[in-house]
């Protein structure tokens, strides 16, 4: 939620009732619940993009040290955590400082055990983007890639082995995702962007 000049995250009943403030930065975006639903996640992008977790009921923002990167931040935070509890899934950014060509991956950073070096770093599809989630069986992370014109998902099982693409498709673009709670059936929405060239000439005004 926008207010005043600062995003912050709120929470609300079901109904929408007792809407209460739950952080207080300037620019916290992406919470994602925890699966027992006592805790959520959130990127604090004022603070160089670094995860925080806290209490769903509010108190004091806890850092996730493993979303602190030497020479890179996370850009981005999955929809969800493995069924466990365990793994959260993020987009990764390395900047080389030599080059400052910059580098994107999957991460999945172990929150329960929370140091500085608990993340895994999978050898990714160069333009991955949001979404990244966790199938419902946690065997697997999807990702949105983007090239050709198009959109496409990738999924990435989480013990290591090579990823592989979900979708074919050769135009369009991919909004959102989600599996059925089998796993079986997969729903995608996706969205076609029509432009138009205008050409715009400088004429004389009238007297």
């Amino acid at each position: 939620m926008v207010h005043e000049s600062a995003v912050n995250i709120w929470r609300v009943d079901a109904d929408g009732s007792h809407a209460k403030q739950l952080t207080h930065g300037n620019d916290d975006e992406r919470p994602v619940c925890s699966p027992d639903g006592k805790s959520f996640y959130y990127l604090d992008n004022e603070k160089k993009f670094v995860i925080n977790r806290m209490p769903t009921e509010g108190g004091t923002p806890e850092l996730i040290k493993a979303s602190v990167m030497e020479n890179g931040f996370m850009a981005g935070l999955g929809e969800n955590l493995s069924p466990d509890g365990r793994w959260l899934p993020a987009i990764a950014t390395s900047v080389d400082p030599a080059t400052q060509v910059d580098t994107h991956a999957l991460a999945l950073i172990d929150v329960v055990a929370n140091t500085a070096d608990s993340r895994r770093i999978f050898p990714s599809q160069p333009t991955i983007t949001l979404p990244v989630e966790f199938t419902s069986d946690g065997k697997n992370v999807a990702y949105r890639v983007v090239g050709n014109g198009t959109d496409n998902i990738w999924m990435q099982p989480v013990d290591g082995s090579q990823g592989h693409p979900v979708t074919h498709f050769t135009d369009d673009h991919v909004r959102d995702y989600a599996w059925s709670p089998d796993g079986k059936t997969l729903a995608v929405v996706r969205f076609h962007t029509v432009s138009d060239v205008l050409l715009l000439r400088e004429g004389k005004t009238t007297p």
